[in-house]
């Protein structure tokens, strides 16, 4: 017989851990954190070749993460995650046969690189790249968050809790969606074409600026480029310049227009949200109503 005690059951020769345990929800409060970070601070060490030789204490913080990042997939492979789905029992088995024909790939890949080399690329700076398998986990990341926040505000109005989330999620997918693309065109703009032609960097900023100050004043074109592409506005004060520059940019202009109309149309649903609540308030009332003509009729 299976017995529970804060948040595992455990069963004969299995050790499972409830999803919506009191532990588990702490643990992904914790690895949220960091992969927050990671979802902002990979793209952007890729486009600006970071962490270099000197960089000991990000190389250091990067290793620290890889290590959380291969315990929450041990964690993974003992969570029950499919009890809500229905079924009335799960075992180790059961969850490691779902975990390794969905996520486990990705999540290994994301990692165990960087631990293998010890954050230490040696030339090799490809191996850095496999950390933005770290955006797959972007989804389960926002639900578990968007979880956590209808927790917080359960005593709030149901249509205002359905704004904030939808608010909160909408802008977090967007602003991690264009700070990537921003990334990538920093990437592409450092690098001249065969025929010798500078990218927009070489074109647009003092390369005698300290690093420091000259990489936050490149994101922050690379981000503002992207936004007014997004937003059809395009003021032509930043633009393509080598081959590889304008083939990526072909492709990030409808990958941007495509999420202004995203934003413009979620903007859309939560504006219409109390109008469907009072639509359905209003049938449900009907309902009752009916239901209680029938009532009499059958007295």
């Amino acid at each position: 017989m299976d017995e529970e005690q804060d948040g595992y059951r455990c069963c004969p020769k299995q050790i499972i851990i409830k999803s919506d345990s009191k532990s588990k929800f702490a643990w992904d409060i914790f690895t949220n954190i960091f992969m927050l970070y990671s979802f902002i601070n990979t793209p952007y060490n890729i486009a600006f070749g970071l962490p270099n030789e000197e960089d000991s204490d990000l190389k250091a913080i990067e290793w620290m993460i890889d290590i959380i990042f291969l315990v929450d997939i041990i964690v993974t492979f003992i969570t029950d995650n499919y009890s809500k789905d229905g079924l009335s029992t799960v075992t180790n088995s059961y969850i490691a046969k779902r975990y390794l024909t969905s996520f486990f790939l990705l999540d290994c890949l994301s990692c165990v690189p960087g631990l293998v080399t010890s954050e230490q690329y040696s030339g090799e700076y490809f191996i850095y790249w496999f950390k933005l398998f770290r955006f797959s986990q972007l989804g389960r990341t926002f639900d578990q968050i968007e979880e956590g926040l209808r927790g917080a505000l359960r005593n709030v109005k149901k249509n205002v809790i359905f704004n904030i989330v939808a608010f909160a999620r909408n802008n977090a997918f967007f602003f991690f969606a264009f700070h990537l693309i921003a990334c990538f065109w920093i990437t592409i703009g450092r690098f001249p074409d065969d025929r010798g032609t500078l990218g927009w960097i070489a074109s647009h900023h003092d390369a005698s600026l300290p690093e420091k100050y000259r990489n936050t004043d490149i994101y922050t074109s690379a981000l503002y480029f992207v936004i007014s592409n997004a937003t059809t506005v395009g003021y032509g004060d930043y633009y393509a310049s080598t081959e590889g520059e304008r083939a990526f940019m072909a492709v990030a202009q409808f990958i941007c227009i495509c999420l202004f109309s995203q934003i413009s149309s979620q903007t859309n649903v939560i504006k219409r949200q109390p109008q469907v609540k009072q639509i359905v308030e209003a049938k449900v009332k009907d309902i009752a109503a009916y239901r209680q003509s029938i009532d009499s009729i059958m007295k």
